[in-house]
């Protein structure tokens, strides 16, 4: 018979070495910080609403009209509120002085009516001096026909000072 073999001894495990640890640096660096969020989204503003114009509310009588041009005639006399009211005419239409002394009172009232609603939705002084009471009455009626929904020619039936007033109400004012 054979001999029996003697089993073969384990080797001894040898201990391992311990990696030396990498030394930190000097200085020692900050932990990297944690990444922004992103921005939370600002809700969308409120629309800007449409400009607003001066919107007038005219009566008869020359204080009436001219306090919506910034002219106050209180306290004057009639010949000089009239003259007041000439004056404003000449310096926003096309009509000579002698044009405008030749009108009444009422009808140089209106003529300031239209300049003054005519300037509030945005004519210049000097676009008025170029056109004659009847160019800004046929103004004052195609920018009200826009706005309030009456045709140009019924509004070409009506006094001035009508259209005048319809341009400073409703859907004309905003």
């Amino acid at each position: 018979p054979k001999p029996t073999p003697k089993p073969t001894p384990k080797p001894t495990p040898k201990p391992t070495p311990k990696p030396t640890p990498v030394p930190t640096p000097k200085p020692t660096p900050r932990p990297t910080p944690k990444p922004t969020p992103k921005p939370t989204l600002k809700p969308t503003p409120v629309p800007t609403p449409v400009p607003t114009k001066p919107c007038y509310k005219f009566n008869l009588g020359v204080e009436n009209v001219l306090k919506h041009a910034g002219i106050n005639v209180n306290g004057m006399s009639v010949d000089d509120k009239r003259n007041t009211c000439i004056d404003f005419n000449k310096r926003h239409s096309s009509h000579s002085v002698k044009h405008l002394q030749g009108m009444g009172t009422d009808e140089n009232e209106v003529c300031a009516a239209a300049s003054i609603t005519l300037m509030a939705n945005g004519y210049s002084q000097h676009a008025l001096l170029k056109l004659s009471s009847d160019a800004q009455r046929n103004t004052l009626i195609v920018k009200t026909s826009q706005c309030s929904g009456q045709s140009v020619a019924w509004l070409q039936s009506q006094p001035t000072l009508t259209i005048a007033m319809l341009m400073n109400q409703g859907g004309c004012c905003r």
